[in-house]
């Protein structure tokens, strides 16, 4: 039987199961272009879940057919792992594990793979590059006074701020389970990313029963809705996505930037930057 290289991704659920994958209609239609990239020609590349790995081998598949997916069912042995694996979850990281015991290529390193998806460790690695940030204790029962000595730290830290603090999961991406607590006339108030209050009582209380349950993050908020000056972006722009190779130590070769702005991911020509963004990266 063939062996297939295979992308083993976090959102893809297993063929078993009752859900789709990729629940985000724009993420959908990006890796169903993916997809088409990653099949054409002599080129064939499978979209599994980690759930269908089974002992080097994966138990059937996803494929695009008009513009939904649908599962594949057979029994193929994996030649090659593009890894976008969860780094946190426990059966992920097993799956990872016995490749790499079966020598499996597996792309990408591992190790960083693991060290980016974690906020904590990027944070006690690199504490210069980031603002003031503490690992939020997992007690309910504090944690509202842990978000008040936050704030207290804040006043001490900064001369100036937005009297905001971000809370975000250790583990995460695509901006899930954010929440901004928010001081305002000397009453916290959590709102969501979006900038909206939470107002329901039992809402307010579920989400900080998951922020105390959850390992987290609280983080003091940048404010870069005038731009980033220190890389002289001076417009509306959040921060900036760099895809890029290296072809030896020191030398990178730049193919593709993005902004993430309020509306999602936006292409944007390298032109448009200026030395000093490439000197920081």
């Amino acid at each position: 039987m063939e062996r297939v290289r295979v992308m083993l991704n976090s959102e893809i659920p297993s063929i078993l199961s009752d859900n789709l994958p990729f629940s985000n209609p724009a993420l959908s239609r990006s890796y169903m272009l993916f997809h088409q990239l990653s099949n054409s020609e002599n080129r064939k590349m499978y979209f599994a879940s980690g759930d269908d790995y089974q002992n080097g081998k994966i138990r059937g598949h996803w494929v695009p057919w008009e513009n939904r997916w649908i599962p594949i069912q057979e029994n193929i042995p994996v030649e090659f792992i593009f890894n976008k694996l969860n780094n946190n979850d426990p059966s992920h990281i097993e799956v990872l594990n016995h490749s790499q015991r079966l020598e499996i290529p597996i792309y990408g390193d591992l190790n960083l793979g693991r060290f980016t998806s974690d906020k904590w460790k990027c944070y006690q690695t690199f504490p210069n590059y980031f603002a003031l940030t503490e690992k939020i204790v997992p007690d309910y029962d504090t944690i509202l006074q842990q978000i008040k000595d936050f704030f207290s730290k804040m006043d001490m830290t900064y001369a100036q701020h937005d009297d905001i603090a971000v809370l975000k999961p250790i583990y995460g991406w695509e901006s899930r389970g954010i929440y901004l607590a928010c001081r305002e006339n000397g009453m916290l108030i959590l709102r969501y990313l979006s900038g909206d209050p939470i107002s329901d009582h039992h809402t307010i209380e579920n989400s900080l029963r998951h922020v105390a349950s959850v390992p987290y993050l609280i983080q003091a908020f940048v404010n870069t809705s005038r731009g980033i000056p220190e890389i002289d972006l001076h417009t509306n722009k959040h921060d900036a996505r760099f895809v890029f190779y290296i072809k030896k130590p020191g030398i990178a070769r730049f193919f593709q930037l993005y902004i993430k702005t309020p509306q999602g991911m936006v292409y944007y020509p390298i032109r448009y930057f200026p030395d000093s963004v490439f000197k920081v990266i």
